[in-house]
């Protein structure tokens, strides 16, 4: 248990210094020394990224497991449970992958895709990518870059 709890030591301290812009909090749990890592996601509270390196967790293969958090503490995953991370490449591709399904996908505006559906005849721009860069509102844009940056 020890080899795991100084591996999500030294994961936090690297997490920390990677990704910025994100309330990153490392729990502990006293009553068995079980230690995590939860990277907030920006606006919600206590919701994010969930890093742990529970005991039976074999450190030579695997540097964590991952899953998501949400407010009531519960853990939670898009696929077929805890998904195990061998390296931090994996780890940090997981975690912005995460962002950008959860966070910024999910608050673009429906409007723009149901324009997108309905005028995909009409206009010569076919990419979701071109229509959102030309019918962003300013609002819009500046919530999108506030959750980015």
């Amino acid at each position: 248990m020890e080899i795991n709890n100084r591996r999500i030591d030294e994961i936090y301290s690297i997490v920390k210094q990677k990704i910025s812009g994100f309330q990153i909090k490392k729990n502990n749990n006293y009553t068995n020394q079980y230690k995590s890592i939860i990277i907030v996601w920006p606006k919600l509270y206590k919701s994010g990224f969930f890093i742990s390196c529970p005991r039976d967790l074999d450190t030579q293969i695997h540097l964590c497991e991952i899953c998501l958090i949400d407010k009531n503490n519960a853990l939670y995953s898009l696929y077929n449970g805890i998904e195990k991370v061998e390296n931090y490449e994996h780890l940090f591709n997981q975690f912005y992958q995460y962002f950008l399904n959860l966070i910024i996908l999910y608050n673009l505006p429906f409007s723009i895709l149901k324009f997108y559906i309905k005028n995909k005849n009409k206009n010569k721009i076919v990419s979701l990518e071109s229509k959102c860069r030309y019918q962003l509102t300013t609002h819009e844009i500046s919530t999108i870059k506030y959750l980015i940056i």
